[in-house]
C-alpha cells in the first residue's frame, strides 16, 4: 500500500517558463486546487475536484478557506 495524501488549497504552477511565455500563458492558478503526495513526492497538481475524482480514498487535509 502507498502512503498518499491529497492537500488541499490554493495552487500556482508553471506550465512552461515564464521566461519563453507571458506570464498569462506560463502559470496556472486553482483557488480550489490540490497538490498528491505519494511515498514522500508529488505525483499530481491540479484542480481539487479532478484529483478527489481520481484519488477518492486519498486522506485529505484541506489547507482551503472552507
Amino acid at each position: 500500500m502507498t502512503d498518499r495524501t491529497l492537500l488541499l488549497g490554493q495552487t500556482l504552477r508553471f506550465r512552461t517558463s515564464p521566461f519563453d511565455a507571458a506570464v498569462a500563458d506560463a502559470v496556472q492558478y486553482d483557488r480550489c486546487g490540490a497538490v498528491l503526495i505519494e511515498s514522500g513526492k508529488i505525483r499530481a497538481v491540479g484542480p481539487a475536484d479532478d484529483l478527489q475524482n481520481r484519488f477518492p480514498d486519498a486522506p485529505r487535509i484541506n489547507y482551503g478557506e472552507g
